[in-house]
């Protein structure tokens, strides 16, 4: 199954973020199970290397573990532009992606999630 998850909250928003990120590493642990992330908005600041590293020391999880468990990480190209946060900040799997691919994600997904 096919699963996306689409964050639009910042690191120090409501906590839907976190939510998300938990649900996300919860469903790579399920057999047979695809994971996208796709950051937007203020949510890209989540794969920004200080802030993942900083999530990490907290709680163990984020945007790397994601990645290491075997997630697939996109971060709108344009959020990033619009808060002048250069790919180079990005952690390690984490890559910038146009909207297309966004849409390609949710075309190919059984399902769809929004935080």
């Amino acid at each position: 199954m096919e699963i996306l998850l689409i964050l639009n909250d910042g690191p120090s928003d409501v906590g839907r973020s976190e939510a998300a990120l938990q649900l996300a590493a919860a469903l790579l642990r399920a057999e047979g199970a695809v994971v996208r992330v796709y950051l937007s908005n203020d949510a890209v600041r989540l794969a920004t290397v200080a802030v993942a590293d900083a999530r990490a020391e907290r709680s163990g999880s984020g945007i790397t573990g994601l990645v290491n468990a075997g997630a697939l990480v996109a971060v709108s190209d344009s959020a990033l532009r619009e808060r002048r946060i250069p790919s180079s900040d990005l952690v390690i799997g984490a890559e910038p992606a146009a909207l297309s691919t966004l849409a390609a994600w949710c075309l190919g997904s059984d399902r769809l999630m929004v935080f």
